[in-house]
């Protein structure tokens, strides 16, 4: 990254100073020659838009203690002081939302997933409206609009099952049962019951039974829902496709 010239730091600087220490648009041109180099067309355009009008008997030079070097210093000084405040508001911050996932790692889990899947369906919804739209006709286009009960059953699906229960079954429950490591026994093991037992007894039945719930249908409605896709649409085989 660039360091910022020095010039270009006093510019910065010249609004905070002009009430005490007036000075007119002509000025710019001295400035010039006291800075390290010229100033550019933009700059010096808003350097004379900045400053006060000092024609009716006000200082027409540049104050000496203005462009001093204990003032530039201390400018730089300010510059930096206020670079470190804010990478350590930065670091503060890292170290808040490390201590929040490492002290509650399932609110933090469904916090997380939750607000992915429900911001993944937001934007999915709002592309296919805005599809829709160019479709449809003027006079329908007002009916159109992004069904908040959908994104509810992502955020619900996202936050308890790929948060909480991933949280889970991933982190506690698998290295119990396969160990831990990245052996090729492991990680086959692990893929072998995500694949054979998860996917098809919670992963996708649950995506239905919440969505179910969340539009007021039934627990019998949402199974009947996903058998039908599991034998006349090869929804199995188009979710292990995936991988």
């Amino acid at each position: 990254m660039k360091s910022l010239p020095v010039n270009s730091l006093l510019f910065f600087l010249v609004p905070f100073v002009q009430s005490a220490n007036g000075f007119s648009p002509s000025t710019s041109a001295r400035l010039q020659k006291r800075l390290s180099g010229p100033l550019n067309d933009l700059e010096t355009t808003a350097l004379s838009a900045s400053v006060p009008n000092t024609s009716r008997g006000g200082n027409s030079e540049i104050p000496s203690r203005l462009l001093s070097k204990s003032t530039i210093g201390a400018c730089l000084a300010a510059f930096a002081a206020a670079g470190v405040a804010s990478s350590v508001e930065v670091s503060s911050m890292k170290s808040a939302v490390g201590a929040f996932y490492k002290s509650s790692p399932f609110l933090a889990a469904f916090t997380t997933c939750g607000t992915i899947a429900s911001a993944a369906d937001f934007v999915a919804q709002r592309r296919d409206i805005s599809i829709e739209k160019n479709a449809e006709t003027p006079s329908l286009r007002k009916t159109l609009d992004v069904d908040p009960r959908r994104t509810l059953a992502f955020l619900l699906y996202g936050g308890l099952y790929q948060g909480v229960c991933q949280e889970f079954i991933y982190n506690r429950l698998f290295p119990v049962i396969f160990g831990s490591g990245t052996g090729a026994s492991v990680v086959l093991g692990k893929v072998a019951a995500d694949m054979l037992v998860l996917t098809p007894l919670l992963c996708l039945p649950l995506a239905y039974v919440v969505k179910s719930l969340v539009f007021g249908r039934s627990f019998q409605d949402a199974i009947v829902r996903y058998s039908d896709d599991v034998m006349n649409k090869a929804l199995l085989l188009r979710f292990w496709g995936l991988w």
